[in-house]
This record gives C-alpha cells, sequence and structure tokens, in this order.
C-alpha cells in the first residue's frame, strides 16, 4: 500500500529537488543574515570614521574650548532623543544592530555636526543672516537623513515623517546656537 507521499513524488518528481533547493537556501539564510548585519555595522562605523576625519582636517582646533561644549551638549541630546524616540515610541529604527547606530551617531555625526555649526556662525547675527544660516545646515542635514532613507539606512514608523525631520533639524541647530550664546562659552577663546 502506497501512502499519500508516494503518489506525490511519482506524479510530481521536481518537488524533491525543489524541497532540497528550498532547505538549502533556508540553511543558507543565516549566512545572508549575518552578511547583512556586517554590512551595515561597517556603514555606522566609517560613517563615525568620516566624521571624525572630517573634523581632525576642517576644525579649528584653537577653539576647541568654546566649540566642544556645545557638542557634547548636542551628543547627549541626540542619544537621549533618539533612544526615547526609538525605543519608546518607535517613531524611526536604523538597519543594523539596534544600538550601534544610536552610538555611531552620538559621538560621531551628533559631536561633529553641532562643531562646524558654531564654528562657521556668521559674526554679524542678523536675523536675515542667521535664517539663511540656519536654513543652510537644516538642508544639510535633512540632505543627509534623505539619503540613509533611500539607501535604506532608516525607516520612518507610525506618524513620523521626513519632514518632522526638517522641523526637528531646525529647532536642533536654534537650540544649539542659544546654548551657546546663553551659556557665553565665546569668551574662552580670547
Amino acid at each position: 500500500m502506497t501512502n499519500h507521499m508516494d503518489n506525490a513524488r511519482n506524479k510530481f518528481p521536481y518537488l524533491a529537488h525543489n524541497r532540497i533547493t528550498i532547505l538549502l537556501f533556508l540553511q543558507s539564510v543565516p549566512l545572508y543574515v549575518n552578511a547583512a548585519i556586517e554590512v551595515m555595522i561597517l556603514v555606522w562605523v566609517v560613517g563615525f570614521i568620516v566624521s571624525w576625519l572630517i573634523w581632525f582636517i576642517f576644525a579649528n582646533k584653537k577653539r576647541w574650548k568654546e566649540i566642544l561644549p556645545v557638542s557634547i551638549f548636542a551628543s547627549w541630546i541626540s542619544f537621549a532623543v533618539e533612544a526615547w524616540m526609538h525605543y519608546v515610541y518607535n517613531l524611526w529604527s536604523y538597519a543594523g544592530s539596534g544600538i550601534l547606530p544610536l552610538f555611531g551617531n552620538a559621538f560621531g555625526i551628533y559631536l561633529v555636526v553641532p562643531y562646524f555649526f558654531i564654528q562657521y556662525l556668521p559674526q554679524e547675527r542678523t536675523l536675515v543672516k542667521m535664517l539663511v544660516y540656519l536654513f543652510l545646515w537644516a538642508d544639510f542635514a535633512i540632505v543627509f537623513e534623505f539619503l540613509h532613507w533611500y539607501f535604506s539606512k532608516i525607516e520612518y514608523h507610525l506618524w513620523w515623517n521626513i519632514g518632522f525631520s526638517y522641523l526637528s533639524d531646525w529647532l536642533l541647530f536654534w537650540i544649539f546656537f542659544k546654548y551657546y550664546v546663553s551659556t557665553n562659552l565665546q569668551k574662552l577663546s580670547k
């Protein structure tokens, strides 16, 4: 007496071959996943290194006492807000290991970008000049984020989108500027 599987094998011999192919594929999936994770880690590590290389090449290191406190302030804001929005509200997520992008951003780009933002502040700070300056930096930040979104390094969830990121960039740069002015840090370089 034959069972139903024998009948299926006789009628559809290609199923056995396909089953082997599927099993081989499923065995290789962890390799692909591990390779993808390794690439994502590499992307964040390279981003961190490139941020600091740019700082070492272009930063005015004579003003570090004046500017570094703003960068550290920005880094802590980044770390707290990103952790809160990512893990509590799940408004966005990063590709790769969950904690690595958080640290890569907080101690990489969010230390370096505010440094340059303060370093290149206009000497004459009229309303129009400051709005143009904030516009340029917010545009730089949103183009950078757009590239991360386009290459699937960041994904938005719930109601968050790139428009809210753009508004938050304006707010963050304004906060960095106000922190710099209100703490009177420019006196540290004189």
